[in-house]
């Protein structure tokens, strides 16, 4: 007799969360494996481990925006990850932004991408890090996807 030991998948899943004016938590770019609806405004997208993400948090109030945030990286299933709100367990993490100037930078770089034709999600990881580390420096990281091939 064989016995199969089924050993459970682990699954990252993201928030998804809307609320005009107020709250924008949202998937940019990804492979969503299935939604799962909570409740008339809040959903969780989940993910497979090794799917590459971006994902945004934005909240405001009645003084305008509070903290905008844009992450990207690997889900994954095993080892260390990086607690990051919003997503459960944790991610990769590859690109951090935080800020209107920083995350305002990062959303020129995807805009950038998308007019090559190249897919966020097929940007390889040492790219990222090198975006991250040029965003942190206050320089334009949009110039560098000029020289990627797609």
């Amino acid at each position: 007799m064989t016995v199969l030991i089924m050993t459970p998948e682990r699954f990252t899943t993201a928030d998804i969360h809307f609320r005009k004016n107020r709250i924008n938590h949202r998937v940019l770019f990804g492979d969503i494996d299935r939604f799962v609806r909570l409740d008339w405004q809040r959903r969780l997208a989940v993910f497979r481990a090794g799917a590459v993400i971006g994902y945004e948090r934005w909240r405001a109030n009645r003084y305008g925006t509070q903290n905008w945030s844009i992450v990207i990286g690997r889900t994954v299933d095993q080892g260390s990850v990086v607690d990051v709100d919003g997503l459960r367990p944790g991610l990769d993490v590859w690109c951090l932004a935080t800020g209107k100037a920083r995350v305002g930078r990062l959303f020129d770089v995807l805009d950038a991408m998308r007019k090559r034709g190249l897919p966020p999600e097929t940007v390889p990881e040492y790219r990222w890090r090198a975006l991250h580390t040029a965003n942190l420096l206050n320089r334009n990281p949009a110039a560098f996807v000029e020289g990627w091939s797609c």
